[in-house]
């Protein structure tokens, strides 16, 4: 699968299909593998009413609104194959019986890494929305038709559209004054009662208040922290400058601001330097590093620096 933009994404009947050059249809069908519950192929509506099947590798990601494929209109058009007629494929009115009703099918969303179900969504009536766990599925009919059975005890998840979700979420956070300057390298994603955060903030602490935050959101039934806090990648970024033996023992300072690491301090040589820079580059949840190290070879310690955060604080890459 291509490098998408998530751990999940949504495959939702009627979304817009992107290609790289302009709007190329509609997502009308998919094609799936029902033993390994895999989606192998999107169908797409293009305009003149031809329909094709997507390989989903070529799916850069994809939302409740739009999937964005990497293929050009006219490739879409002249390479990709019909929609088969062998395998099982599902719509918009594929049944669904979910705990001895009967509905229909909206959206599929998939885990990224083996593109497996994570979740279905499906109607019940005009206006009941609902979302199911994948591992509620209790069967896939050669006709495509879908039995949910939620675990004893569980009732159906009730269905709120991702972007009112999100919508809630982001002003749940910036009505949070002290939260409001972290949120510029935040980023929000959100799927079926699901949300991610990800990107960079100033403190573990923060990275915790963002979380409560989020848990009286309505139609928000998990949260997954990914967040980088400041505090933490200083740490990170100070233990290994001192265990790489280029760096060890060197009058480095570190100072992270929203996940751009300033380093600053002296170093022996330029090789040190350099060597500092690639240091940083390897650890994760890190945007930038500037380095700003001075060479000295006669440097034995750091001096008391400004950092970013405006106080004398010196978190040291050495012994």
């Amino acid at each position: 699968m291509a490098t998408l933009a998530g751990e999940v994404i949504k495959l939702q009947f009627g979304a817009v299909v992107e290609a790289t050059d302009g709007e190329a249809g509609s997502i009308t069908h998919l094609v799936i593998q029902p033993g390994q519950r895999t989606v192998t192929h999107i169908g797409v509506r293009l305009p003149g009413g031809t329909r094709v099947a997507v390989p989903l590798q070529r799916v850069l990601d994809a939302t409740a609104d739009q999937i964005s494929v990497n293929l050009t209109r006219e490739a879409m058009l002249q390479t990709m194959p019909p929609l088969p007629t062998d395998q099982i494929v599902l719509a918009n009115n594929t049944r669904v019986t979910a705990s001895g009703r009967t509905g229909s099918l909206t959206h599929i969303s998939l885990t990224v890494s083996n593109a497996k179900f994570h979740t279905i969504g499906y109607k019940m009536g005009m206006n009941s929305a609902f979302v199911a766990d994948a591992r509620w599925i209790t069967d896939i009919a050669d006709d495509g038709s879908v039995t949910v059975q939620p675990p004893q005890g569980t009732e159906p998840r009730p269905y709120r559209a991702d972007a009112d979700v999100l919508l809630d979420a982001q002003t749940a956070l910036f009505n949070y004054p002290r939260l409001r300057l972290d949120l510029r390298a935040v980023q929000l994603r959100v799927i079926d009662g699901e949300i991610w955060m990800t990107g960079n903030v100033s403190s573990t602490l923060n990275q915790r208040v963002m979380a409560e935050l989020l848990e009286s959101v309505k139609g928000l039934y998990s949260i997954h922290n990914a967040l980088v806090a400041d505090t933490d990648l200083a740490v990170t970024v100070a233990r290994a400058l001192s265990q790489d033996p280029r760096t060890h023992g060197q009058p480095i300072g570190v100072y992270p601001l929203l996940g751009k690491v300033f380093l600053r301090g002296r170093a022996h040589d330029t090789s040190i330097a350099q060597a500092a820079t690639e240091v940083v580059s390897r650890i994760s949840g890190h945007k930038e590093v500037v380095n700003q190290l001075a060479i000295l070879p006669s440097a034995t310690f750091i001096p008391v620096l400004a950092p970013v955060t405006g106080d004398e604080d010196i978190i040291p890459g050495g012994d």
